[in-house]
């Protein structure tokens, strides 16, 4: 599977194009964009739960449900972030000049 994650980069993509064209845009699409940041504290809060109780304050909302949502909600972030953040490292590898060089 490809980085596809952005509809609009899907509809402007030429038909014809080999595989490794594709992926070679999809990673220079995807270096462009801006990393989220995100803190330690936050990730390891998230996976333990402790944002939960902050979901639909103001509505009668089951732990079940409320932990269903945020589960949700990161994996909507993991899905839109992951091929931006792929492409960075991938860029960033590309960059180091002796590695080019070097047989895979």
């Amino acid at each position: 599977p490809r980085l596809n994650a952005d509809s609009d980069h899907l509809e402007a993509r030429g038909m014809g194009a080999t595989d490794l064209e594709l992926l070679s845009d999809d990673i220079a699409y995807f270096a462009e964009k801006r990393q989220t940041g995100v803190s330690l504290k936050t990730l390891t809060d998230t996976g333990k739960g402790d944002f939960v109780h902050l979901l639909d304050g103001h509505t009668e909302v089951s732990d079940s449900d409320a932990m269903q949502k945020m589960l949700f909600q990161v994996a909507m972030f993991l899905h839109r972030e992951l091929p931006i953040r792929l492409a960075h490292r991938v860029r960033d590898l590309d960059s180091i000049p002796m590695l080019n060089q070097l047989k895979s």
